[in-house]
């Protein structure tokens, strides 16, 4: 699936929403690779945020929820 703003989005649909494991790529060039409820990030997955950080973990609801890592570009890491 191809929105008009460029992002793509290539994985599992139920009832018209993404819906179980996908990866949606946005147009200004970030990532999610991982699990979806409803058209929203939700379960175990992966943002990569070019030239910024990358966060897997935990997802609700599209927000960081539960255990995850952000790892930034500068090479710290945060862990909880």
């Amino acid at each position: 699936m191809t929105w008009s703003d460029g992002t793509t989005y290539q994985g599992e649909w139920s009832n018209d929403r993404m819906h179980g494991h996908g990866v949606l790529s946005r147009a200004n060039g970030e990532v999610y690779e991982g699990e979806f409820s409803n058209d929203r990030m939700h379960g175990l997955g992966k943002l990569t945020k070019p030239g910024e950080s990358v966060y897997e973990g935990s997802w609700s609801n599209d927000l960081k929820h539960g255990l995850g890592v952000m790892s930034m570009q500068n090479g710290d890491n945060l862990e909880g």
